[in-house]
């Protein structure tokens, strides 16, 4: 239902995240964020259907209302508790996954990346990792392509490449964003100064999710490569007649 991939980069963290929903028991679909920040330099996305989905986000953004003092760390015990309840609940005989990427600035330290299995037990995340049903198809490009040493913006636009190539090709049909560009979000490195507040714009990025330009620069270049990667398999498989 879901491709949601999350790295560490040289200058920080990035997730990029499509927009697909399947709703009415696969009968139709819909687009809408998959990502999202209810705390200042916290950012989750989740891999489910639609409905758990709903769920998690009102139940984190109840806790942290309702939670005075809702901290980083303890927001993320919170997280793994609802993972687990959530599968725990809605998980058994489902095919869908229950499963968490959530990436946190820290003050004067990397941004950093944990997964959370859906027992709720929590990995921090040393490269990258892909969730969701869609997470095989990008494993080539990832292994061949993807190293520490890209910036958050080189790994966005391949995150991005890969979410149209799923779409594109119709390989999981539970993914993409249609019109809609895949969602992005950074996390630089070093941009908070006090637990809980709001990041400093930057130039580069004002408010931490790629602006139009760059998502219209993502998709032109996507474009140009889903095109070549079209002719370079039609001409891999010509045959003679």
């Amino acid at each position: 239902m879901t491709y949601i991939l999350g790295a560490r980069c040289k200058d920080g963290v990035v997730l990029i995240a499509d927009r697909k929903f399947t709703i009415d028991a696969g009968a139709g679909y819909e687009y809408d964020d998959k990502l999202f920040g209810d705390l200042a330099g916290v950012i989750v996305g989740f891999s489910g259907s639609r409905g758990t989905f709903e769920i998690f986000r009102t139940r984190i953004r109840d806790y942290v209302i309702t939670s005075q003092g809702a901290t980083k760390d303890k927001l993320i015990l919170k997280l793994s508790e609802t993972t687990y309840d959530i599968g725990n609940k809605y998980g058994r005989g489902s095919d869908y996954g229950f499963d968490v990427l959530v990436g946190i600035q820290s003050i004067n330290t990397p941004s950093v990346i944990n997964y959370i299995y859906p027992n709720g037990t929590l990995e921090p995340v040393r490269n990258y990792k892909a969730i969701g049903a869609g997470s095989p198809y990008g494993s080539i490009y990832l292994k061949q392509i993807r190293n520490q040493g890209m910036t958050m913006e080189e790994v966005a636009e391949l995150g991005y490449f890969i979410v149209r190539y799923i779409e594109k090709f119709e390989l999981d049909l539970t993914v993409g964003a249609g019109s809609n560009a895949p969602q992005i979000w950074f996390l630089p490195d070093n941009s908070l100064n006090e637990v809980g507040q709001n990041p400093e714009p930057s130039s580069r990025y004002p408010d931490y999710q790629a602006q139009p330009a760059l998502l219209e620069k993502f998709e032109k270049n996507t474009n140009e490569r889903l095109k070549q990667s079209e002719r370079q398999i039609n001409e891999l498989f010509k045959f003679k007649q």
